[in-house]
């Protein structure tokens, strides 16, 4: 494992429908490790008696790309499916009312609010305050407790539960005084600010991230399927389940840019 990603579901409409699609249409008879859009709208039914009136709000921040958009776009689908309703937001369109409770563009309290927006960002907006306090009386989704899983500290913590594991790479938050290691920011997003040491410098991506601090973890080669490519795979989990993979390829760091890549099982 290298990383756990607990927040924010990124690649998730390749990983779910489009990888199916591909397979029915170009393999039909194969089959593939996928349930993940089965398995997201039966948690949406779960969750359905919970909402008030069976309804709530859907918020991501406007990206350029339109990948945020057309992910909350799908995520709103499948809630659709499991009998939920929803209303969808910009997140810098979202309001406070007098008594700092969050509302929408039509003065509507929001009472729950699936967010594509990480909970290192929004615990550092100017209304983080009112976040706070609505933890307790809205419902977030994911809840705030996933900012656990998602920073990169929590693979030092696995290491040192159970040192010697042959599914974690060893990790530290100590630089190694000697051999190869791969440095990462504490929080980032896609590939950023990352460096693969092997006593040279092999590889690095730049961005904002890091002031933070860094993990050191064990350097893990991965197949080289090509020259310069080297595939790593995410594996999706819907309530504790497995239920599918995406194939991401690219250089010897896996950024925004990666190609995905489809699969399929037998032939």
């Amino acid at each position: 494992m290298f990383e756990f990603n607990c927040d924010t579901p990124t690649s998730l409409l390749e990983a779910s429908v489009i990888q199916w699609r591909w397979k029915e249409q170009v393999f039909p008879d194969l089959d593939q490790f996928n349930s993940i859009h089965e398995h997201l709208v039966t948690k949406w039914a779960d969750i359905r008696p919970f909402l008030p009136n069976g309804e709530m709000h859907f918020t991501h921040f406007f990206d350029d790309a339109g990948e945020d958009t057309v992910t909350t776009a799908y995520l709103r689908d499948t809630a659709a499916a499991g009998g939920i309703g929803s209303k969808v937001i910009l997140i810098e369109d979202i309001g406070l009312s007098a008594d700092g409770r969050f509302v929408d563009l039509d003065e509507e309290v929001i009472t729950t609010l699936f967010k594509l927006y990480p909970w290192e960002w929004l615990v550092n907006e100017d209304y983080a305050d009112a976040v706070f306090n609505s933890v307790d009386t809205m419902v977030w989704l994911e809840p705030i407790w996933k900012m656990m899983w998602s920073n990169k500290g929590i693979l030092p913590l696995l290491s040192k539960l159970d040192p010697g594991n042959p599914f974690l790479l060893h990790s530290s938050f100590e630089k190694p005084a000697t051999g190869s290691y791969v440095k990462k920011p504490l929080l980032a997003r896609e590939g950023a600010n990352i460096e693969i040491v092997d006593r040279d410098v092999l590889a690095a991506t730049g961005g904002d991230y890091g002031e933070e601090g860094h993990v050191y973890q064990e350097m893990y080669r991965l197949p080289e399927t090509a020259p310069g490519v080297f595939p790593v795979i995410g594996s999706w989990i819907v309530d504790g389940e497995p239920c599918g993979i995406g194939i991401r390829e690219d250089g010897l760091i896996t950024s925004n840019t990666a190609k995905f890549v489809p699969h399929v099982i037998g032939g």
